[in-house]
This record gives structure tokens, sequence and C-alpha cells, in this order.
């Protein structure tokens, strides 16, 4: 059950920060108005402060609750896994770092 509602929590953090990344998309006539650039910023940061807020709050504790079990996976779903942690650090690092930009 508790499984069931981490679950739900963590994708509909990742449906809403999807929503708030194409909500910022530049969709009025001129795409580098000053309007659609601070619209942009403003939904990035909240995204980044979601996906941050998901990371330490579900994904880390889930990892480290499972650690056993992720090293007995085999091959396939190992290489799946650590690819997904890879790419999730490089994406939310290098969030940060387009934010700071």
């Amino acid at each position: 059950m508790i499984i069931q509602l981490i679950d739900a929590f963590t994708l509909t953090f990742s449906v809403v920060s999807v929503f708030l990344l194409v909500l910022g998309l530049p969709l009025v006539k001129n795409l580098n108005t000053r309007k659609n650039l601070e619209r942009q910023g403003a939904l990035t940061i909240i995204t980044l402060v979601l996906q941050t807020i998901l990371v330490f709050v579900v994904m880390i504790p889930s990892f480290m609750n499972k650690l056993d079990a992720i090293m007995a996976l085999s091959l396939i779903p190992s290489f799946n896994m650590w690819l997904h942690v890879g790419l999730g650090t490089f994406s939310l690092f290098s969030g940060f770092a387009y934010v700071g930009l």
C-alpha cells in the first residue's frame, strides 16, 4: 500500500514538472519576448525545486532502503537502474547550472 502511494506521488510530481515546463514554452508571436523568458525562468525554477524535493524525499530514501535488492539485480536491470541514477543526477545538476546562468 505504501509503495503504491509513493509511486503515485512520484508520478504526480513528474507529471506536474513536465506540465510546468510545457506551460513555459513560448507560445506567443515573438519567441524572445521578455514576458516569455521570465515565465519560462520562473517555471523552470519551480520545476527544479519540485524535482529536488522528489529526489531527497522519495528517491534517495528508497534507494538506500533497497540497496541490497539493487545489488542483487542481474546485468540488464542493473544497467537500466544505474543509467537512470546517472542521467537523473546529471539532469538535476545541469538544471541547477542552467538556472544559475
